[in-house]
């Protein structure tokens, strides 16, 4: 069923046994959530991988149906290493942001504003099934985030969004992330995995 309200009918409703979040070969968006599934046709309109000896990081910017721009994220880490945080503490760090907020969680999707350094907000949805991969999508409007979250909670709550919200108009100079070598071992984004630490 197409649910109109939800990115300007970008998104369609239908029905899935697991979470996650993901992009598939022909683009399409996928936000699982329970037994059911958030899915939204796209266009990739740049794409790039970077590699760590800690990661794997692969990054799209994906125009959606409405026209906006969204970034999309996926990190795999060594077997070696794992996130040596809490999903909430890594997605501040990957960001350099001020401030979290915590909108909505369900489960293990995190839907937050992060305030930046430059004083704008950034909206961020991100899932983490387990410390050795982590997903997430940004540049959503506020009103588009705050459709997804009416959707996925069935409720019509009350959340506070800041304005001065970062949208991507062009794909240049989409991808904001934070990711470095001193992010990742410095700062200490990553750690030893559990299996490795204990031999």
């Amino acid at each position: 069923m197409k649910l109109y309200s939800l990115l300007l009918s970008t998104f369609l409703l239908g029905g899935c046994a697991t979470s996650s979040l993901n992009i598939g070969a022909d683009d399409t968006l996928a936000l699982t959530y329970g037994k059911e599934k958030l899915s939204a046709r796209g266009l990739t309109l740049d794409r790039k991988s970077d590699s760590y000896p800690e990661l794997e990081l692969h990054q799209r910017i994906i125009e959606l149906d409405d026209n906006s721009l969204i970034v999309y994220e996926e990190v795999e880490t060594d077997e070696k290493y794992q996130f040596q945080h809490a999903t909430q503490n890594s997605i501040k760090m990957i960001f350099d942001a001020k401030k979290l907020t915590l909108l909505y969680q369900r489960n293990n999707l995190y839907f937050v504003q992060l305030e930046l350094k430059d004083g704008t907000y950034l909206n961020v949805i991100a899932q983490q099934s387990d410390m050795q991969s982590f997903t997430q999508l940004y540049g959503f409007s506020n009103m588009q985030m705050k459709k997804i979250i009416k959707t996925i909670s069935k409720e019509d709550k009350k959340i506070t969004f800041n304005d001065n919200v970062v949208i991507f108009e062009h794909f240049e100079g989409s991808y904001i992330s934070k990711w470095s070598t001193k992010l990742i071992a410095i700062d200490g984004l990553m750690t030893l995995s559990d299996e490795y630490r204990l031999r």
